[in-house]
């Protein structure tokens, strides 16, 4: 049974006009930009109509132009090989996109800061959902961001 990579790269070698990795990236910029053009359409944001294939054909264009890069940068690599580096990376997207998004609010009012052993108010604060500790959101943002997927501020 032929795959969509497998497809790809039957095509990808029937094409000898000696191109680069960085050929095929750049002009898989175009095509996201194609894809990006037909994602406003569908969402309503344009005075264009879709394109013929719309965002599904943008977006197998440009999975052909990366699966093309992938043969190109490692001719003879096999599907199987593209599996085993591809599985890790789809576990850590999965696990991004299951992480808790967190809120920041500037708090007025005394906030006891345990690791600083300091009070302060008026500050970006984060507060712990399990026990409402408040943790400053300046001090402690490059941390946060590591363990959570997106950070809302709201400005209270």
């Amino acid at each position: 049974m032929k795959t969509l990579v497998t497809e790809i790269f039957e095509y990808s070698a029937r094409i000898n006009n000696a191109r680069t990795p960085s050929d095929i990236a750049k002009y898989s910029v175009t095509e996201l930009g194609e894809l990006m053009e037909e994602i406003i359409i569908s969402e309503g944001q344009s005075y264009k109509e879709p394109g013929k294939d719309g965002v599904v054909g943008e977006a197998i264009d440009v999975i052909a132009c990366m699966v093309d890069l992938i043969r190109v940068a490692r001719p003879g690599i096999t599907e199987e090989e593209i599996l085993k580096v591809a599985r890790p990376k789809l576990e850590k997207w999965a696990e991004k996109a299951f992480r808790p998004k967190l809120v920041a609010r500037r708090e007025h009012g005394p906030h006891h800061d345990p690791d600083v052993g300091g009070t302060y108010g008026g500050r970006w604060v984060v507060r712990d959902t399990r026990n409402g500790a408040v943790i400053d959101i300046v001090q402690y943002r490059n941390d946060l961001m590591d363990r959570y997927e997106g950070l809302i501020v709201i400005d209270e």
